[in-house]
């Protein structure tokens, strides 16, 4: 829905351009941010 309102002002490939740029930001920030659990114990 968000999709089809904004593509109606910008186009729709610039909004699926920048959906899918801020979708890769995004997991590139996750995979820096986020520790690695490899040996941890994960007990509770």
């Amino acid at each position: 829905m968000i999709i089809g309102l904004l593509s109606n002002q910008y186009g729709f490939g610039a909004v699926m351009t920048f959906g899918v740029l801020s979708s890769a930001a995004f997991l590139i920030l996750m995979a820096w941010l986020w520790k690695e659990t490899k040996d941890m114990d994960m007990a509770v």
